[in-house]
């Protein structure tokens, strides 16, 4: 993790993983209940690292970082790693989340390993900031997922150097 950030705890990062999603839908139909039957079977969130502590950002953006694997169905194995980019994209259609630049889907290495990455442009209730996904696929039908969302570029900085730092089984 970047040297003095914070790392949540395992009820912290689940706290966050289900508050992160529901005001996301709230111009959607579905229940928050059927959202979270959705995720909390297939995604498990491994760890999150943020900036400051949770609740103390004064107001500003806290640059973050979460990682979680998810279960794959044999139907989602057959998509690309880029075509999960096209699904999540057409989620956020529904959120109250504003897109103002997606970029194409990428090839890029950490530890040697391969990973798809995207980058997103996003706006909640006049706050920018720039998320950026990373994708990869084991061999046993699971997805690991990083997401960094940052407002600048000594946290995009600190955050790549996170990226940079980890150690990746083939498994």
């Amino acid at each position: 993790k970047p040297d003095g950030w914070y790392k949540m705890t395992d009820d912290e990062l689940q706290s966050v993983f289900q508050v992160a999603i529901g005001p996301l839908f709230s111009n959607n139909n579905r229940s928050l209940s059927e959202i979270f039957n959705i995720t909390s079977d297939s995604v498990i969130p491994l760890f999150g690292f943020s900036k400051y502590q949770l609740g103390i950002q004064n107001g500003k953006f806290n640059p973050n970082i979460n990682a979680v694997v998810s279960k794959l169905t044999d139907e989602e194995m057959k998509e690309s790693e880029c075509d999960s980019f096209i699904g999540s994209n057409k989620l956020l259609q529904d959120t109250l989340l504003a897109t103002t630049d997606i970029s194409n889907c990428a090839e890029v290495n950490f530890d040697g390993k391969t990973f798809f990455s995207q980058i997103k442009h996003l706006s909640v209730n006049g706050v920018n900031f720039t998320q950026v996904q990373f994708i990869r696929r084991s061999k046993h039908n699971y997805s690991f997922t990083f997401t960094m969302g940052y407002d600048d570029e000594i946290s995009k900085s600190e955050l790549d150097n996170t990226m940079n730092t980890l150690k990746l089984s083939d498994e």
